[in-house]
């Protein structure tokens, strides 16, 4: 009997939850939806049955986000967390999935025969003062009759572009004799705007065959253990899909390549070597890639204005070198960072707590953007300047549980979320003109984008040096936001 009761008892400790899951363009129920509840050690699924309903039994207390997937929607996985108290039965909860658009058609080349094995990619656009900013790719590989289907597409505009899959181009055999011809990649210039759960199919895509050339040449001292040696772009940055080629006691060979100016890049550990390489009409052989150690350095300073010590440890790291590791700061301030390859970083700088930064000058230059550029290989100089008595911001957004809220200045953009009670602060702040925004619901991709964030009329707050706002931010509805991102396809 004490068992029975001590169960009675548990069971009445445990949550309820029960719902809808409906089509957000009709509002038509949907069956067959995988429903998730996430927690922050338990996960719950249930499939939703006759007229799109759920029920969760035995739930322990805690929050929970929910989540939905089903065939034909975009995954529905930004819905407002619920919070659940011991014995709790929360119904009526409505869980809203978008029908996923889609793009469909074939792939020929010139004289009109379908094309397998390709790689379509569909890059959501939008444009800023004339400049193409991409949200998102999404992509599908061409079948055997050149037809591609690429699906879970937001609303938007879309630019299409076709290019050979780079597991084609291996080198399985050196040394090929002739010109060689290959489809090379191809954009498709016409903008297509998929609204939300629309089908765009028949689309037809050409593409190309054209002269292609080799790159052949060796490393002359090789690593032990040596990385594959890769072609980058003149800018020297490297991207996901630039072409790769391993070393085979030494050697390397690039195939497929169409004409244009490249860079031949290799790094590991503090060895690089950089090699530009232009393809006109003709093979290229012979290269040598001679490793040398990477020298270019940054001698720095981190400072107090009018000076002082730190009371706590500011940071200083530069993005993608040793792995993203801080400088060692002397207790005079200065700092160096060593064997540096010759391309671009990204630096990121944290004051200690109730500081900001003042100034942030890179080879005797304001550095506005945090981009570290040392691709000519030189010794640098990076000085920083910060001062105590920061500002802070504590915001509150009514009904604002975990909504994405915005704060900018002329220098500086911050996003961030508000928590459970829709409260978030923001510290390290300069003085300066700020501007905030808070979002019902909107693409973080969005958030980023100063020109975007001046289409709204935005709270100002003015800091002066250890001033503390506390502001109330009206919320941006989603319907407003969606109105103004419209504009931008």
């Amino acid at each position: 009997m004490n068992a029975l009761i001590f169960a009675l008892l548990l069971a009445q400790d445990k949550a309820i939850v029960e719902g809808t899951v409906v089509n957000a363009l009709t509002n038509e129920p949907l069956r067959k939806a995988h429903v998730l509840l996430e927690g922050e050690k338990t996960r719950y699924a249930v499939v939703s049955g006759n007229e799109g309903k759920f029920r969760f039994e035995g739930l322990e207390p805690g929050d929970y986000n929910p989540e939905a997937q089903r065939t034909g929607f975009l995954d529905s996985n930004d819905e407002p967390e619920i919070g659940l108290a011991a014995g709790e039965h929360l119904k009526d909860v409505v869980i809203k999935m978008t029908p996923q658009g889609l793009i469909a058609g074939h792939v020929m080349d010139e004289d009109g025969d379908p094309v397998p094995g390709l790689i379509v990619k569909a890059a959501r656009t939008i444009h800023v003062n004339g400049q193409p900013i991409v949200l998102g790719t999404e992509q599908a590989f061409t079948d055997r009759e050149g037809y591609f289907l690429i699906a879970e597409l937001e609303a938007g505009r879309y630019y299409l572009s076709v290019e050979p899959d780079r597991h084609e181009r291996e080198v399985w055999q050196p040394g090929h004799p002739g010109t060689e011809e290959q489809f090379v990649p191809t954009d498709d210039l016409v903008p297509r705007d998929i609204a939300s759960g629309a089908a765009l199919r028949n689309v037809e895509i050409h593409i190309r065959r054209a002269a292609v050339f080799r790159i052949r040449g060796r490393v002359a001292n090789p690593p032990k253990d040596p990385v594959g040696i890769r072609l980058v772009q003149t800018d020297g940055d490297l991207r996901p899909n630039d072409p790769q080629a391993n070393l085979q006691d030494g050697t390397f060979e690039f195939a497929g390549i169409p004409p244009g100016s490249f860079v031949l890049n290799f790094e590991q550990g503090n060895s690089f070597c950089r090699i530009p390489v232009t393809i006109a009409d003709h093979d290229i052989d012979g290269i040598v890639a001679e490793l040398a150690p990477a020298s270019a350095r940054i001698e720095g300073t981190i400072k107090i204005d009018g000076g002082g010590h730190f009371t706590g440890p500011p940071t200083v790291l530069l993005a993608g070198y040793m792995g993203g590791n801080p400088a060692v700061i002397k207790e005079d301030g200065t700092f160096e960072f060593t064997n540096l390859a010759p391309r671009r970083y990204t630096l990121v700088s944290v004051p200690p707590k109730d500081f900001y930064r003042k100034s942030i000058q890179f080879n005797h230059q304001p550095l506005t953007d945090g981009t570290i550029d040392l691709r000519s290989g030189a010794s640098s100089t990076l000085d920083i300047v910060v001062a105590p008595n920061a500002a802070t911001i504590n915001a509150t957004v009514p009904n604002g549980k975990n909504i994405r809220v915005t704060l900018w200045s002329d220098t500086t953009l911050n996003n961030s979320t508000t928590d459970d009670s829709g409260a978030i602060s923001f510290a390290n702040l300069a003085p300066g003109e700020y501007r905030i925004l808070a979002w019902q619901k909107i693409d973080r991709e969005y958030t980023r984008i100063r020109e975007f964030l001046t289409h709204f009329e935005a709270q100002k707050i003015t800091l002066t040096e250890g001033s503390h706002e506390n502001v109330e931010v009206k919320l941006i509805p989603k319907s407003a936001s969606d109105a103004e991102v419209a504009k931008l396809q």
